[in-house]
């Protein structure tokens, strides 16, 4: 096998080293050309073509499913614009982009963002579960009418006539404020059955036979009392964990301070919790498993792709997704026994018409973490939205069991939850270099100009005169009119000796207004 190195200098001078970077190292695409090789509106020479910037997703193939499902796109604002170099080209008085719109938005990639599909899930699930609900509209109503009656009217009629003292109202006003927060608070108070409660839902994802997996953990804290909560990681030294928002408050209204540490191992300390609130926390780490979930067993007997259990857990409602531009498909097989082999059924399903299966919790229970709302989200987003995941075949299920590995002080009384698995186990096909996203000339949509463009004709002023072809300063292609140039002779010699350089012997005093010029 012939090797070579990337920065040799005889490689590096090649002029087709950044398109081998680019098309075959990188598998990069091709910038697209936004404005090709022209002449300056107002002269001084020509600008360059312009390409569109790319974004995130086609700079880089990997992803965090965790992360990347559903992240929302961003607008770069005016002074990070300025800050990355870019010319900002807005129309005065707006915030519009005059031209290349796409230069300002980003598209995240493995960007830790707490909108995106996968937490907003997980927030909505685990505040489901908890059964703490925030008092409707109706309930605050009838609670301050309430009050308003027994604060005055009814406040004035039992001092004026039960007690014939009216100046006692003032007294008996502290009374039922009192009493009234009293009531309320018993009122919206939710009993879970224990002291301190956590729910929590994992995401883990492989790829192939790796032995190391992906894992992401939303988790929501309840507790009674006051208390102050340690989420560590002692066994993994990768593991970040950090507070998550419950999306219940308005920003800047309420803050509170938690601790990061990494050493001696990783840990969200000093994280407190107020009576009777829900808290919530999320965590990543990359872990070695025990036993990859679900690998590819090659193909059955019957000539369909089989899979295998290699994890220590049963896999619930496993789906077989198998991604196409055309339409991705699904098919269902079932539940996957620890060390147990399933072969993919002929019936195959749209993924748009994926239902989950009857093994899932009822729906009913609302204190219940139901993973079906996951599997059916995961299911449809599997598309082949990019060339790269053209016939990526992975295994998407769940378990009802929690990832060990995280230690929780001061421990809780119940901690539930359960486990969803995306195991990619086969990628999709790499896209072809020669094809027009990474060759623009491929399709012979987009050619080399075959001259330079034409400049126009310009008469250029100086202070000795017009500049004409030759002298400094002068951008390639001008053309200078007939006639524009002085055409005086050089200092001593004769009209018959003057050649073609003739203009290098000038001097300002030949250009002077006292005497005569053709």
């Amino acid at each position: 096998m012939t090797s070579f190195s990337l920065i040799d200098p005889i490689l590096m001078a090649w002029p087709g080293y950044e398109t081998l970077v680019r098309r075959v190292v990188l598998r990069r695409p091709e910038e697209r050309m936004v404005e090709p090789l022209r002449y300056h509106p107002s002269g001084g020479g020509f600008d360059a073509p312009r390409y569109d910037f790319w974004s995130g997703p086609d700079l880089t193939w990997t992803r965090i499913l965790a992360r990347d499902l559903g992240a929302p796109t961003r607008r770069v604002d005016e002074e990070e614009d300025r800050s990355m170099g870019r010319i900002s080209n807005r129309a005065e008085g707006t915030s519009a982009v005059a031209f290349n719109p796409i230069d300002f938005y980003q598209v995240p990639v493995a960007e830790w963002i707490e909108n995106s599909a996968m937490p907003n899930l997980a927030r909505a699930a685990l505040q489901e579960a908890s059964g703490i609900e925030i008092p409707n509209a109706r309930f605050v109503l009838k609670v301050i009418l309430a009050y308003v009656i027994c604060l005055v009217p009814l406040n004035w009629l039992i001092c004026r006539y039960g007690l014939g003292r009216r100046e006692w109202a003032w007294v008996l006003a502290p009374l039922f404020a009192f009493g009234f927060a009293i009531v309320v608070e018993r009122a919206a108070a939710y009993d879970v059955g224990f002291d301190s409660t956590c729910d929590e839902i994992d995401l883990l994802e492989t790829h192939g036979d790796h032995p190391r997996g992906h894992i992401s953990r939303f988790a929501s804290l309840y507790t009674t009392g006051r208390a102050a909560y340690s989420i560590s990681f002692p066994e993994d030294p990768t593991a970040l964990v950090l507070p998550m928002s419950t999306g219940r408050s308005i920003r800047g209204e309420e803050s509170q301070k938690a601790r990061f540490q990494i050493l001696p191992h990783p840990a969200l300390t000093e994280y407190q919790l107020q009576p009777r609130s829900l808290s919530m926390y999320r965590a990543e780490q990359l872990a070695t498993l025990d036993g990859v979930p679900a690998q590819s067993a090659g193909v059955g007997p019957s000539g369909r792709a089989s899979i295998r259990n290699t994890g220590p857990v049963e896999l619930r409602d496993a789906v077989l997704v198998e991604l196409k531009r055309s339409g991705s498909i699904c098919r269902e097989l079932g539940s996957i026994a620890p060390g147990a082999t399933v072969e993919a059924g002929e019936a195959s399903i749209p993924i748009e018409e994926y239902v989950p299966g009857s093994s899932i919790p009822s729906l009913g229970d609302r204190a219940t973490l139901r993973p079906a709302d996951f599997l059916e989200t995961l299911v449809r987003s599997s598309t082949a939205a990019r060339p790269e995941d053209e016939g990526e075949l992975r295994l998407i299920a769940w378990t009802d069991r929690i990832l060990p590995g995280q230690v929780i002080e001061p421990p809780v009384d119940r901690h539930r939850g359960f486990t969803l698995v995306v195991a990619h186990l086969r990628g999709g096909d790499l896209p072809d270099p020669d094809s027009p996203d990474y060759d623009a000339r491929g399709d012979r949509s987009e050619r080399l100009p075959e001259r330079i463009p034409t400049a126009p004709v310009l008469n250029v002023p100086t202070p000795f005169g017009f500049r004409g072809a030759g002298m400094p300063g002068l951008p390639p292609g001008i053309q200078i009119p007939r006639g524009a140039m002085p055409a005086a002779p050089g200092r001593g010699r004769s009209k018959g000796e003057a050649g073609e350089n003739e203009a290098d012997d000038l001097s300002p005093e030949d250009f002077s207004s006292e005497k005569p010029q053709r």
